[in-house]
């Protein structure tokens, strides 16, 4: 847990001696009084308490997160997850919306390899001759690009300060934008995508036609990769982006996908902090989903996260995150 943070928020008296305290108890070996005090913390913690606009908050709410991560450790240790999911579940409820509630159930719910641990040994097994990623934001899975693929990066609000290679390609525009061009660009022409990643706009009906505009142009061998597919509550899985820990409504283009295309290979990664979705055996001539989209749309759309619970959650399995076995779960294993 990064408690070296607390120093610097001495000046929020209501939660730095508690956690001040709480460091003390760790480093003398009083773990349960340790784990009782975030768990007091966390049960004063006002309605609303951690998501209050200005750069002081933000401060406030990363150290919170930092000791919901470490109370959800100290669960995990104790072979406790399912009680430790049950109190930060219990903490949404009370306070919804607080992203350190949602940083320490995705803790306890996604254990392994992050996503972008996992984007890498992807990106190292398939060894991509053209990789598409929708939503590059400042980069940071541009990172996991080998050196020998050709890359298009598409946002229109890109935020790359790092030195890339000069086979990444940037497009400052939408991804709507990108696919109207995408035959008329000479370097594009015939040019067929053998991996891509969408993470841009997460409403599910930008998701789907995502979707759709990458696998017409795919190899039928290609992998599709779909971010922030696991849903906490209504509150993270809404279509308002002002959530602190905003995955939006992509579960429902997971759900298109589960209901329309039973002849794709879905396989669901439990890569925190929300997901992964592994599509393979693409069909790029296949149309079933463009010439349906409208009718998918008026159909999905009202969909609330407890349709979820309901329909989607019991048919999905979560395959735990571990980068070593990538190679295994492409393979069709478990």
């Amino acid at each position: 847990m990064k408690f070296n943070r607390i120093a610097g928020y001495l000046s929020q008296t209501d939660i730095a001696r508690q956690l001040i305290r709480c460091r003390l108890m760790m480093s003398l070996g009083r773990k349960h009084e340790a784990q009782r005090g975030l768990v007091d913390l966390f049960e004063q913690l006002r309605p609303n308490a951690t998501h209050r606009a200005g750069a002081d908050a933000r401060r406030r709410d990363r150290i919170l997160g930092d000791a919901a991560e470490w109370l959800a450790d100290s669960y995990a240790a104790e072979s406790q997850i399912d009680r430790g999911v049950a109190f930060f579940r219990r903490m949404l409820k009370k306070n919804p919306g607080c992203n350190a509630s949602y940083r320490g159930l995705s803790r306890l719910i996604f254990p392994g390899d992050d996503y972008i641990q996992i984007l890498k040994a992807l990106h190292e097994k398939i060894q991509p001759k053209f990789y598409v990623e929708i939503g590059v934001a400042k980069g940071d899975t541009l990172s996991c690009v080998t050196p020998s693929t050709d890359v298009a990066g598409v946002d229109p609000r890109p935020q790359v300060e790092r030195r890339i290679s000069s086979k990444i390609a940037i497009f400052p525009e939408t991804s709507d934008a990108f696919f109207a061009a995408y035959e008329k660009r000479p370097q594009f022409v015939d040019r067929k995508i053998d991996m891509a990643f969408i993470d841009g706009m997460h409403h599910f009906e930008q998701v789907l036609r995502d979707f759709i505009n990458v696998e017409k142009r795919a190899t039928s061998e290609g992998l599709i990769v779909i971010h922030d597919c696991i849903p906490f509550d209504e509150v993270n899985s809404g279509r308002d982006d002002s959530a602190t820990h905003w995955v939006g409504d992509v579960w429902k283009a997971l759900g298109v996908l589960l209901d329309h295309r039973p002849d794709l290979d879905i396989k669901i990664i439990g890569a925190p902090p929300s997901g992964l979705v592994l599509v393979s055996r693409l069909a790029p001539d296949l149309r079933i989903l463009e010439q349906q989209f409208l009718s998918l749309v008026d159909a999905y759309l009202p969909l609330r996260f407890a349709d979820w619970v309901r329909k989607y959650a019991p048919r999905i399995r979560i395959i735990p995150s571990r980068a070593a076995e990538v190679a295994r779960v492409l393979a069709g294993a478990s």
